[in-house]
């Protein structure tokens, strides 16, 4: 597809191109009698002629181009091949009653042509023919379900929010009563202070003692 786009420019470009550069030969004084013949008729004729077969063949032959792009092609050739005919009118001199037969022999072979690019598909078969394609009906019936939908969703989300918020409370009850019985369990540091004391006192009372016993076993070891 690019490079098909890329050749269609070029060719567009160089027949303005060549278009121009006849054009301004017929009006130089040292070339203006080889180029006479050429003119502004003669330059809109060839652009019009080239334009309107690079679009008609682009119309034809491009695949996966929709319906209504392809007509629409079709007729923008059409157009330009009917200022082609009437510059070619202009200059070779045709008698005014050939003009509009002309004309209407060129728009009834635009007509064939659309024919044959479309392939006598209606204008909205190119959408009809894709993967997944749904009708009017077919889509506001699926807008009606989802518009239940969110109104349904949207009506259960308080009772959903009500119920988790009582979730969440009791859970957060559950947590203080196991944060107070870890406390009630641990001693605290007024006990642990306590304890402490009676554990050093005993400790001294238990030495009193052991000096008490070791002096009266001396006393007793003596000798009278």
């Amino acid at each position: 597809m690019q490079k098909a786009r890329m050749i269609s420019g070029l060719v567009l470009a160089l027949t303005f191109v060549a278009a121009a550069v006849l054009w301004l030969l017929s009006a130089i004084d040292s070339t203006a009698e080889q180029f006479s013949w050429f003119g502004l008729p003669h330059a809109v004729a060839l652009i019009s002629g080239v334009w309107g077969t690079v679009i008609l063949l682009y119309a034809i032959f491009r695949k996966g181009l929709p319906v209504p792009l392809k007509r629409l092609r079709v007729i923008i050739a059409v157009g330009m091949y009917v200022i082609m005919a009437l510059c070619l009118a202009n200059i070779w001199g045709w008698e005014n009653q050939l003009i509009l037969p002309i004309i209407a022999v060129v728009l009834t072979v635009g007509l064939l042509f659309m024919v044959f690019a479309v392939k006598g598909k209606r204008w909205d078969m190119g959408d009809n023919q894709k993967v997944g394609y749904k009708n009017y009906h077919q889509r506001k019936a699926e807008k009606e379900s989802q518009e239940q939908a969110a109104k349904q969703q949207s009506s259960n989300e308080p009772q959903m929010s009500l119920a988790a918020r009582i979730r969440e409370k009791e859970l957060r009850e559950q947590q203080e009563l196991r944060d107070l019985e870890d406390r009630m369990n641990q001693p605290s540091i007024q006990d642990e202070e306590r304890l402490r004391e009676e554990r050093i006192r005993e400790e001294e009372r238990i030495r009193f003692d052991e000096r008490v016993r070791i002096a009266e076993e001396l006393k007793k070891n003596q000798p009278k």
